[in-house]
């Protein structure tokens, strides 16, 4: 039997957490420095929604997304990032003597628009210094294998 393990972690739940604990994470950098942490803990993939630190709801603004990003890859963690494409789809009705109207609370997003921040974040990851490096002397010794061809 295969006893490997992997362990996900969400760093900030689903929905509009802020206001159920005095320590979820809001802004930005809470939210990498807490996945580092997850990762150091133990975390294979960490999964992320962000806020906006004003309110703390849920954004899809992906100049937070990509300073999330940005800061675990700069720490050079090992950890798979998973970033939400669930925002965007919360649908509530109002009750009482209209509960066909939406409310406006919703937060409807197409599929294409939940999917931006994972589009334009594809590929950010930086290379470590030793990836570059190493990377740098197979180039090196791939072209030196083409000129003795």
């Amino acid at each position: 039997m295969n006893r490997n393990v992997i362990m996900t972690c969400t760093i900030t739940g689903a929905g509009n957490t802020a206001d159920k604990h005095r320590d979820s994470k809001v802004a930005p950098t809470q939210i990498a420095h807490a996945a580092i942490e997850a990762a150091r803990a133990g975390a294979t993939i960490v999964h992320s929604h962000v806020r906006n630190p004003e309110t703390g709801k849920g954004s899809r603004n992906k100049a937070r997304y990509r300073k999330v990003v940005s800061r675990i890859c700069e720490s050079e963690i090992e950890v798979m990032i998973n970033l939400t494409k669930g925002m965007g789809s919360d649908l509530y009705l109002d009750s009482g003597e209209q509960p066909l109207h939406f409310s406006k609370d919703n937060d409807l997003a197409g599929s294409i628009e939940r999917l931006v921040q994972v589009d334009e974040l594809m590929g950010t990851r930086t290379q470590t210094p030793a990836e570059a490096e190493a990377e740098a002397e197979a180039d090196a010794r791939v072209s030196l294998w083409l000129k003795t061809q």
